[in-house]
């Protein structure tokens, strides 16, 4: 019975995002399912051997493998080198160094010549391809600007097959032959962000996306063709030539294994997976991948091992982190999955990233899917609602709602370092929903308006009748806000800001109809389409000279809110969005599912984000201390010029004060911006009425609420 009533939950989701869907379908794909592989979630194959010595350098990601050595280049204050790697002693020796020269790639010929792509530092020239010997001997330069590669002409590049050297740029993949000169054989055009490797038979294989599909093509040198040889539906941001597989792909993060000849594609491990970066990796002869992955972005790593291993029986169960953001989890966030992973190998977490099913201008396909999984049991463990933009996310209140999400104030209050005094009760409260706590939010910035008190009057003018009243009567102001945003945007940003005012679910209303979302679409359709943007040498130059009356922040900095009074002086006044005032902005948002078998690891990974400890790392902090701590860094900065910032203390306490009693936070719902967008197109363009607009708004609103109810 409670997996029926889950379902049935899980089932509204479903609908109300179905509803909105332009599509019914789309063809089938001729293309390897890449997506579906990304997907499944992988037991561990894999160990990482970290070297004992600390890095010295910073590693690029370029490798080359040479019977039982591989070489790598780095750099360091001194220059750049050129490294020969031992696999069997994990001991590594600089064999050519380069203080005037930036290396890029490197390559190795059958017969042991180590071919080095080397820019100048001064950038004099295109650079040039400088081969060695196995003792570290120059025996040839090759300038690059011998050869005609098209206007783009930065090699990216190099690889050795049958004796030819092959460069790629952005624009072409150039064949010449090393000698006494570089004399070139062809080009053929490429895609930007193409990516090659050369196979241990001496085939080179390139990788590229074109028109909409990912494919790998093989090089025919003697037709001077790119024979197509795979389609995949998920883009390869690195392809590297390999032995147990014919090639290793990387998305960025996964690793996967390829066989041309039955066309396999195998998910090996996730990056985070293996508490590492991803990075460049070649295949010894026993199976190890040597690999130029991070184990920090702080310091310098050595070359890493990663060891097939058995598959880990050990008790525990992978957590599941789902997200459906194309810019992927906050670096913070990824830092501490890996380091989780390294501590915690039972309990290891798995970024499921939904997003690839996004075609980059509506997201819906990738909440589906989500959606999808959830009902077919594939459950999450843990969700990442953090606010990017809009339409990116979907919605923490909603999932709420549905019973999907576990209420965090139970864990708060019986942690041994955590109680609700430490966080600001306005945030907490602006957080809640039905008096719970869905999402734990350790960066946020605030949704606000910076003005001169002067121009707008007392506190009962801020309305969207009064401000727009004063913009009329003002003969300079143009329009309540400034004109630097994009029309849409800001008004997804204010609908997301609005709260009850427009939707409340506890009551089943919303209120589309009122008088405050006519006034609202009245004052965005005197807004430009597109935002205006100028050269300005700082945010109080910009603010000065807006025309509009309000200038619209979505602060990120408490520092940022002294250019408030460095534009009006003491006259300076914070009046947030009209009828509503300052509004919390999750950026960072995630939340523990209900049906999680993983609960209590769940929250151990994610309290840490609000300890006093760890909460330094973000800007604008929930913790009461934290956003003190800011505040005082952020003076201290600026204390020996305070005669510069007369009130820049007095605006950051009256932010403080703000976080303490502000009570709404952004909340954004797709489909009520769907049904928003679809509808105002024709009001802003004059061809229907305010009055029809907000009522087909208004009705189809009700519509959808009914259904989720």
């Amino acid at each position: 019975m409670k997996r029926i009533l889950f379902s049935l939950l899980v089932l509204f989701l479903l609908l109300g995002l179905a509803a909105c869907s332009k599509d019914g379908g789309k063809e089938e794909l001729t293309e390897i399912d890449a997506v579906k592989v990304s997907e499944q979630i992988v037991p561990l194959k894999y160990a990482v051997e970290i070297p004992e010595q600390s890095g010295a350098v910073w590693i690029d990601d370029a490798l080359a493998l040479s019977g039982d050595r591989v070489y790598y280049t780095g750099s360091d204050s001194e220059g750049a080198y050129l490294f020969a790697y031992d696999p069997q002693s994990a001991l590594s020796q600089v064999i050519c160094s380069f203080p005037d020269q930036m290396l890029r790639d490197l390559t190795v010929s059958p017969e042991g010549q180590i071919y080095v792509l080397a820019l100048p530092l001064d950038e004099s020239h295109a650079g040039a391809v400088i081969e060695i010997d196995a003792e570290g001997r120059q025996t040839g330069s090759y300038m690059l600007d011998a050869l005609d590669m098209g206007e783009d002409s930065s090699v990216r590049e190099i690889g050795y097959a049958e004796g030819v050297l092959y460069l790629l740029s952005n624009e072409q993949l150039t064949a010449a032959k090393p000698g006494e000169t570089f004399r070139k054989i062809f080009s053929l055009d490429v895609e930007p962000g193409a990516k090659m490797t050369v196979t241990g038979d001496g085939q080179l294989i390139l990788g590229q996306l074109k028109d909409g599909k990912y494919r790998l093509y093989r090089l025919d040198s003697k037709k001077q063709t790119l024979e197509a040889a795979a389609a995949f539906n998920l883009s390869f941001s690195r392809i590297a030539a390999g032995q147990s597989w014919d090639l290793y792909l990387d998305d960025g993060s996964c690793l996967y294994g390829y066989r041309f000849a039955d066309r396999t594609l195998e998910k090996l491990f996730s990056w985070n997976g293996l508490s590492i970066t991803g990075g460049a990796v070649v295949e010894t002869e026993n199976s190890k991948l040597i690999c130029t992955g991070k184990v920090s972005f702080d310091k310098p790593t050595p070359l890493l091992t990663l060891v097939p291993k058995e598959t880990d029986t050990a008790e525990g169960s992978t957590i599941l982190l789902a997200t459906t953001s194309e810019y992927g989890l906050d670096y913070r966030i990824q830092e501490a999955i890996r380091q989780w992973n390294l501590e915690n190998p039972q309990y290891p977490i798995e970024v499921v990233n939904y997003s690839v099913y996004s075609d980059g201008t509506d997201n819906r396909a990738a909440q589906m899917k989500l959606t999808a999984d959830i009902l077919s049991g594939k459950i999450p463990d843990i969700y990442d609602f953090s606010m990017a933009s809009v339409d990116t996310i979907p919605s923490a209140a909603q999932y709420a709602r549905r019973g999907l999400l576990e209420d965090l104030y139970p864990y708060i209050d019986n942690d041994p370092e955590l109680s609700r005094g430490d966080f600001f009760s306005g945030i907490l409260q602006s957080l809640e929903i039905n008096g719970g706590l869905y999402e734990l939010v350790p960066e946020y910035s605030l949704l606000t308006t910076f003005a001169s008190s002067k121009a707008v009057g007392a506190e009962e003018n801020w309305t969207y009748k009064g401000l727009n009243a004063i913009v009329e009567q003002s003969g300079y102001f143009e329009s309540i806000f400034d004109e630097r945003n994009d029309r849409m945007f800001l008004l997804g940003n204010i609908i997301d800001a609005s709260g009850k005012k427009l939707i409340d679910w506890s009551a089943g209303e919303c209120h589309f109809d009122s008088e405050y979302f006519k006034d609202l679409l009245e004052t965005m359709k005197k807004m430009p389409e597109y935002g205006v943007h100028k050269d300005y040498t700082s945010y109080i130059k910009e603010i000065q000279e807006s025309k509009g009356l309000l200038y619209y922040m979505n602060m990120r900095d408490i520092w940022m809110v002294s250019t408030a009074p460095g534009a009006f002086g003491e006259s300076y006044c914070l009046p947030g969005l009209p009828e509503v005032g300052s509004v919390i902005y999750p950026l960072c948002s995630f939340g523990i599912s209900a049906w999680s078998e993983n609960k209590e690891q769940c929250w151990e990974f994610l309290r840490q984000f609000l300890t006093k400890e760890y909460n330094g790392q973000f800007y604008l902090s929930p913790r009461i201390d934290g956003m003190q701590a800011q505040y005082d860094r952020a003076w201290q900065n600026v204390e020996d010029v305070a005669d510069a910032h007369p009130y820049g203390q007095a605006a950051m306490q009256q932010i403080l004060d703000i976080l303490d009693s502000v009570d709404t936070a952004a909340r954004h719902d797709a489909q009520i911006w769907q049904i928003v967008c679809s509808e105002v197109g024709a009001y802003f363009a004059g061809q229907r009425s305010l009055e029809d607009t907000v009522d087909l708004i208004q009705s189809r609103a009700s519509i959808y609420m009914a259904e989720q109810s």
